[in-house]
């Protein structure tokens, strides 16, 4: 899988396809498509708020980080808070 650096794929009209309504995004997981959303709140647990046009999505601290250790963290050596 290819990742590319962060607000590559932002304002691309796939991502805005995929994210205009629930059937996208089923879509876009079903098939493994990347998307980005812009992350609104980080709560007082470290949690992400992604605000999405159908919906809002939320990224478990826990399963942001395991994916950072998944595809090599560009933060080498940051201690974790």
């Amino acid at each position: 899988m290819e990742y590319r650096p962060e607000g590559f794929i932002y304002s691309t009209d796939t991502n805005s396809r995929y994210l205009a309504d629930i059937d996208g995004l089923t879509k876009a997981m079903e098939k493994g498509i990347i998307l980005e959303g812009k992350v609104v709140l980080c709560t007082s647990s470290h949690d992400l708020i992604v605000e999405l046009p159908c919906a809002k999505g939320i990224i478990n601290r826990e399963e942001g980080k395991e994916k950072e250790r998944e595809r090599g963290s560009r933060y080498k050596g940051r201690k974790d808070p």
